[in-house]
């Protein structure tokens, strides 16, 4: 199951089948500013040459959920805030026996 938005919102729509994937507004995702291949900016703005901003945070923050479980061989990689959190979690990989790249990606996140 997905939504086409943070699912906290009463308007967001929920949808079970891959080929519904198109009612996400991707293009919020992938807009210039870039961040390497991914958009810069999260919060909405009223700007009335892309009226699409104006739920540009609540679209970017879509959710997909995952029933029953998820093979840890489907990530491809672990983004940390910062380099304590990164050691920390590569520490729990360790742990477990799981491999995954870990990385520093303070760029992901907003505040």
């Amino acid at each position: 199951m997905f939504f086409d938005r943070h699912a906290v919102v009463g308007y967001a729509q929920a949808f079970n089948r891959l080929e519904d994937l198109g009612e996400i507004d991707w293009r919020v995702f992938f807009e210039d500013p870039l961040i390497g291949v991914y958009a810069k900016f999260w919060q909405n703005r009223n700007d009335l040459d892309h009226p699409h901003w104006m739920s540009r945070k609540e679209v970017r923050q879509a959710e997909f959920l995952v029933h029953q479980r998820l093979p840890f061989s489907c990530i491809r990689l672990i983004g940390t805030y910062n380099q304590r959190a990164k050691v920390a979690v590569e520490e729990c990989l360790k742990l477990h026996g799981a491999a995954c790249p870990v990385e520093t990606r303070d760029d992901w996140y907003f505040s």
